[in-house]
């Protein structure tokens, strides 16, 4: 009896020397869900490079208090006249003939020093036939091409739009099967201080354009 509660003891000391002076026990790793909608399986792509100009109007609501000053909320619409840069900045997808158009429905989140995020959702059409359709993301006066070797531009450039779209072609048009992801900058010239929205001169949206097909 006295022999097994010795080695009972002996065990028990063992333990917890070795939860204090042994290798720790290694982290359990979590998996990370994996996204949605990144593009699997055989994939061919396609530089998109497009100029437009258009207009971005909204109507703002009451502005409510914030550490950064007054911010408002409203709604509004995003129209931009498309055509190709030509190669090499648009090779030749054959989806988005020159006279194609942007139009996006918006809600916008504006300061009072016209710093705003914009977001929403955008069809690009031919000839009131719709080719792509997805969202779209935009924020006014905060600008990534300050500082070399990026630019000379200052961060909060007053008249600087910049953002991302993310669509695809619609299952009876002529991009079905198709992914957009691109990036769009753009000149404004603010109306009414950017409380009614901007007047865009001149724009690009540079990307890719992508088709995927199971992989084998």
């Amino acid at each position: 009896m006295r022999r097994s509660i010795s080695i009972l003891l002996l065990l028990a000391v063992g333990l917890v020397a070795g939860s204090l002076g042994g290798q720790p026990a290694e982290p359990k790793k979590e998996a990370r869900p994996a996204r949605d909608d990144c593009p699997r399986g055989d994939c061919c792509l396609w530089r998109l490079g497009l100029e437009a100009k258009g207009r971005l109007e909204h109507k703002l609501g009451t502005p409510h208090d914030c550490p950064t000053g007054p911010t408002a909320f409203g709604t509004g619409f995003l129209e931009l006249d498309l055509r190709s840069r030509g190669q090499p900045c648009d090779e030749k997808h054959g989806l988005i003939p020159d006279g194609s158009k942007l139009n996006a429905a918006i809600h916008t989140h504006r300061r009072k020093d016209d710093v705003a995020y914009i977001c929403g959702t955008f069809t690009i059409s031919y000839q009131d036939r719709p080719i792509f359709t997805g969202d779209i993301d935009l924020m006014h006066r905060v600008n990534t091409h300050h500082g070399e070797p990026f630019g000379k531009d200052p961060c909060d450039r007053k008249d600087h739009l910049q953002g991302w779209l993310t669509g695809k072609g619609v299952e009876d048009g002529r991009a079905r099967g198709h992914l957009l992801r691109a990036m769009l900058v753009a000149r404004t010239d603010p109306r009414n201080g950017g409380e009614a929205g901007y007047a865009v001169g001149r724009a690009n949206i540079d990307g890719l354009i992508l088709k995927c097909e199971p992989g084998k």
